[in-house]
């Protein structure tokens, strides 16, 4: 194998990435005031935008450096405190601002260039740091634009639902 394919690979990943994430920043871009909350989707609009951005940073903070238990030292930028402090998933009633996840998804973003930017290619073989994902960081790459991607699925049959366009393909983009 050429030596050189761990590195083309990351910059693949990286272009797929941020053209998954660009995709997910339409959709939330698209949704409307009138259906953020919207009782007939279950669950709402703001509430799977809330929790695949939250694992896009959550999961991809185990390339962080100097970092042994991910689980245990993450913690949200601050702007984001007043949701929860362990996990958007634990939101119930309060109603995270369209505002603040896509002030979210740019930290989260800005994480990633971060991460793309240093020695990701010595990390692809360690373990992923999370102990319910029994896989390599490299393969927790690609589950987690997996999981980018069908939630924006999801939010795409929703803003349909609302007789609103879908955020469309995207190609090829960097994080």
């Amino acid at each position: 194998m050429d030596s050189k394919f761990p590195t083309d690979w990351v910059s693949w990943v990286n272009r797929q990435l941020g053209a998954s994430l660009d995709m997910l920043q339409v959709a939330i871009e698209t949704a409307t005031a009138d259906m953020w909350d919207h009782v007939d989707d279950n669950p709402p609009f703001w509430r799977i935008s809330a929790h695949v951005v939250f694992f896009v940073d959550y999961y991809f903070a185990t390339f962080r450096p100097g970092v042994s238990n991910i689980h245990e030292t993450y913690r949200h930028p601050d702007f984001l405190l007043k949701y929860a402090e362990t996990s958007l998933d634990d939101i119930m009633e309060d109603v995270v601002s369209k505002e603040d996840i896509l002030r979210f998804l740019e930290h989260s973003r800005q994480n990633l260039r971060t991460y793309f930017a240093g020695d990701l290619v010595s990390q692809l073989a360690d373990e992923s740091g999370f102990p319910w994902l029994d896989m390599s960081k490299g393969e927790l790459l690609l589950y987690n634009m997996r999981h980018i991607m069908e939630h924006t699925a999801i939010l795409n049959q929703v803003l349909k639902r609302h007789d609103l366009p879908a955020s469309g393909w995207r190609g090829i983009s960097k994080v």
